[in-house]
């Protein structure tokens, strides 16, 4: 699903159960948070997920293009497990999702401790945001004539390796 803030948001997926009704709760086992669609798009899958905090990509990435802006950089969903309880139990953790694709399954410590990281990170970040911002004052693009012979001197160095 695209995206097209650069702040952090919480999706709206639609109506929690409790929204839904106690009918719902009880025909699909629901906690109160669950925002599945169980009688559509979702199934019953035998789990459910709360809505989606995000913190969206404001840039694309420099080696893979098919993530565009606006996507989720990561995401964190409450999520419980519950298919056949009796046999297999039941398991709630968080699904963190990285970068598209990369997925933590977090206990309470685990994200407590990636909670702890990221509050430790972000006075660094709004560091290097404010080095950036200065630094960044000296940038230019090139000249393109000059662009244009150091690639013509590139291509000939290139034929003349490929050329032995």
């Amino acid at each position: 699903m695209n995206r097209t803030t650069s702040v952090p948001v919480i999706t709206s997926e639609g109506l929690s159960a409790v929204e839904r009704g106690a009918g719902w709760m009880v025909r699909y086992g629901c906690p109160s948070w669950c925002t599945m669609r169980h009688d559509g798009e979702d199934g019953t899958p035998g789990w459910h997920q709360g809505p989606a905090a995000e913190v969206v990509q404001p840039a694309p990435f420099v080696d893979e293009p098919r993530l565009e802006p606006g996507t989720p950089l990561v995401s964190a969903r409450l999520t419980t497990v519950n298919d056949n309880e009796a046999a297999w139990g039941r398991k709630t953790t968080i699904w963190a999702e990285v970068a598209g694709g990369l997925f933590l399954e977090l206990d309470a410590a685990q994200a407590r401790s990636l909670h702890e990281g990221l509050r430790a990170f972000l006075p660094r970040l709004s560091q290097l945001t404010a080095e950036l911002e200065r630094e960044a004052q000296g940038d230019h693009d090139g000249d393109p004539a000059e662009q244009a012979r150091a690639m013509a001197e590139m291509d000939q160095r290139i034929k003349a390796v490929t050329a032995d």
